[in-house]
């Protein structure tokens, strides 16, 4: 839908995973609502599996174009242990997680300010926060290793990007 200067996207789907693997959530339901208006966009994204417990997922974004290149962004996230595929093997993965997978188990944000230095090449720099919401000890068993299971973890990361 598009209205005036502004412009609002919803997707909803689901995924089952067909797996030998004892993960806790096999069916996923998944939705997002995205609202752009001029400069200002807002993102809700909410994630829904089978598991028995820690089964909801939840990110909220804020992203602001500040002109002649640079950008803010802010996110909130909230991942239960078992929400997303894979028990949080297939979770967002910018978080620092000790495995090599996705995480999960945790609530966080992520602030971050990007400048765009010409088509090919942009540089941000992000801040994140991160605590753990269940201890694993508490959780029932999974063969994943993306259960965040630290009490908090910081990160202050610098990326350059560049455009092939």
């Amino acid at each position: 839908a598009k209205l005036d200067n502004s412009k609002l996207t919803f997707a909803f789907g689901g995924a089952t995973v067909d797996s030998n693997n004892a993960f806790n959530g096999k069916n996923y339901l998944m939705t997002m609502l995205d609202w752009q208006y001029n400069k200002l966009r807002l993102i809700g994204e909410y994630i829904d599996s089978d598991a028995d417990v820690e089964d909801v997922a939840y990110t909220l974004q804020a992203r602001y174009s500040l002109g002649d290149g640079w950008g803010v962004r802010a996110y909130w996230l909230h991942v239960e242990a078992f929400s997303t595929i894979g028990d949080g093997t297939f979770s967002q993965d910018d978080f620092p997680n000790p495995g090599n997978t996705g995480v999960s188990n945790y609530d966080g944000y992520r602030l971050q300010v990007d400048y765009k230095v010409n088509t090919k090449v942009g540089v941000d720099l992000r801040w994140y926060s991160m605590q753990r919401l269940v201890d694993k000890a508490d959780l029932p068993a999974t063969p994943s290793d993306a259960i965040f299971n630290e009490n908090k973890r910081s990160r202050l990361q610098l990326n350059v990007n560049y455009k092939f």
